[in-house]
């Protein structure tokens, strides 16, 4: 017994010590890139988050996916990704109990964490050439995206930022100052429908938007 237990603790201390080493490295690498593309990020003003719900007293960061509270820049984008978050993937028709808007705000974030893309991010990872094998795959604390948010947030970060795609999200609910809500509806039908129906053949997707 007393011999599966030494096991099971040398195990225990190598995983903990894996774990901190990939995430020290990693850090380190997060730290540089951030470092050097700070200039680059420009913060929308105003910024627009598609939400399924309304009336909202905080945006949260642990809601949703928990690695924060994603922003853009583009308002029709916003309604285009609001309404498509409200629908069912298959059959296109409205989620029962969603209340699609979209928040405007303000948002003054501090820190950003940079990251090449969406994959990193996920992975907690930025992959350099001749990176050995413990490297190549994110221990257990980083499968949960909760576990990023957390590390990246006690390493003094409040928000992230992925090159590739060129969007952000706030870490921290104290850096959003919602100014008002927009009905994304009335913007999707004027500004977004009519690209869509011409793409699938006069069908109207999403036809419960239409009121």
């Amino acid at each position: 017994m007393s011999h599966d237990l030494s096991d099971t603790f040398s195990q225990d201390a190598e995983i903990a010590a894996a774990e901190k080493h990939y995430q020290e490295v990693m850090l380190a690498r997060i730290a540089d890139l951030s470092q050097s593309q700070k200039d680059a990020i420009v913060i929308p003003d105003p910024a627009y988050h598609a939400s399924k719900y309304s009336e909202l007293e905080t945006l949260d960061p642990e809601m949703g996916q928990g690695l924060g509270v994603w922003f853009r820049d583009d308002l029709d984008g916003a309604a285009h990704f609001c309404v498509s978050r409200c629908s069912h993937p298959m059959t296109g028709e409205r989620y029962e109990g969603v209340e699609p808007t979209i928040y405007e705000a303000k948002l003054n974030v501090k820190n950003f964490a940079v990251f090449p893309n969406e994959q990193a991010l996920y992975s907690m990872s930025i992959p350099e050439e001749g990176d050995p094998d413990e490297l190549h795959y994110a221990p257990g604390k980083f499968n949960e995206f909760s576990g990023i948010r957390e590390t990246l947030k006690a390493a003094g970060y409040d928000g992230i930022y992925l090159m590739e795609e060129g969007t952000l999200s706030v870490l921290d609910s104290s850096a959003i100052e919602v100014v008002e809500e927009h009905d994304p509806i009335p913007i999707f039908n004027e500004h977004v429908r009519p690209h869509l129906s011409s793409r699938h053949d006069g069908e109207e997707p999403y036809s419960w938007a239409l009121g």
